[in-house]
């Protein structure tokens, strides 16, 4: 995956390519862009595709900490939802 963009040329690496896609391990593919302003990367998980990111609007520390916080909120759900179903409190 990742590896496969890593094209040795001489002594030095090639840039990355302008656009591409990689095959997730959920089945959906994830495509990107190269602009003028930075990457931007969609998804086809959603219907007829989704934007995912734009490196130009949010920092990857951004998105990482959003990521990370949407799984401690899904986790307490699941744990409230959980206590609920028990009868417990």
């Amino acid at each position: 995956m990742i590896k496969d963009l890593y094209q040795k040329v001489g002594d030095t690496f090639a840039p990355p390519p302008e656009t591409g896609e990689i095959r997730l391990p959920n089945g959906c593919t994830l495509y990107w862009i190269t602009g003028d302003q930075g990457r931007e990367y969609f998804s086809d998980e959603v219907g007829g595709g989704v934007q995912v990111w734009h490196t130009a609007l949010v920092d990857q520390s951004t998105l990482l900490a959003a990521i990370v916080q949407e799984q401690a909120f899904q986790k307490l759900e699941y744990v409230i939802k959980d206590r609920e179903d028990r009868k417990l409190k």
